[in-house]
């Protein structure tokens, strides 16, 4: 069983948002940030709209069945919430990148692996690999383990997923690029497939003992349809919680 399950409404009408829903709870795991999900999945919608807008002059200047609502409450403090949220996000997918991924390869490919000459153990990918990146000092360690590490741990398959879709689809030799993100925004059967890489890494992660990821540990996310009763992502707890 999962630690909880994620119900992502798909809505058809109105992809970016759905996207925008799942990104907001890969960013705040825990269900007492409730209010800020919203705010980020808001705030993240009204981006992906104004990126799209921005690189497709076409689009932005025809007409386009946008929500109202985004356009109201909280649009003016989108823009800080989404530059705040976004360094939130990418630190969850960087965990999973970067912590999460080698050792899904090394436990189904059944051999050592090293990262940087060293074992692909959670200290090591810390210190060689994630502190560096950040430029954060080495010191930091225990600090990045508990406050960053810790909480990404629930959606770190959900965040690898992020990485993998968007690795995947970035030109060959070349970084991931503004269509490829407004493509995931955009279009639902990208979602849908993330949504399925996100299960299909919970799977694969299962029992992994040298970070501790089982499906216990981690959020369950699903595809559903729109119903005027369901326009936001709903989180339902399961009888089994990790300790």
């Amino acid at each position: 069983m999962a630690l909880s399950t994620v119900k992502i409404p798909m809505r058809t009408d109105a992809p970016y948002l759905s996207c925008a829903q799942f990104l907001s709870v890969i960013a705040y795991p825990h269900p007492a940030d409730g209010p800020r999900r919203d705010e980020c999945a808001h705030a993240f919608a009204i981006r992906a709209i104004y990126l799209r807008g921005a690189f497709e002059p076409k689009w932005a200047q025809s007409p386009q069945p946008l929500l109202p609502t985004l356009f109201s409450a909280g649009f003016e403090r989108a823009p800080k919430i989404y530059e705040r949220d976004s360094r939130l996000l990418s630190r969850r997918i960087i965990c999973g990148r970067e912590i999460l991924l080698p050792m899904i390869v090394e436990a189904n490919q059944r051999r050592a692996i090293l990262i940087d000459g060293f074992a692909p153990t959670l200290e090591n990918i810390l210190s060689k690999r994630v502190l560096p990146f950040l430029k954060l000092r080495s010191g930091s360690r225990d600090t990045f383990k508990s406050r960053v590490w810790g909480p990404s741990r629930s959606v770190s398959p959900a965040a690898a997923a992020v990485w993998i879709w968007l690795r995947d689809r970035a030109p060959e030799g070349q970084t991931i690029n503004i269509q490829t993100l407004i493509e995931l925004f955009f279009r639902i059967e990208s979602l849908r497939e993330v949504l399925d890489l996100t299960q299909q890494c919970r799977i694969l992660a299962h029992g992994l003992s040298n970070i501790d990821v089982r499906k216990t540990h981690t959020i369950r996310f699903i595809g559903v349809p729109e119903t005027p009763n369901e326009c936001t992502a709903v989180e339902e707890q399961t009888d089994e919680v990790a300790n």
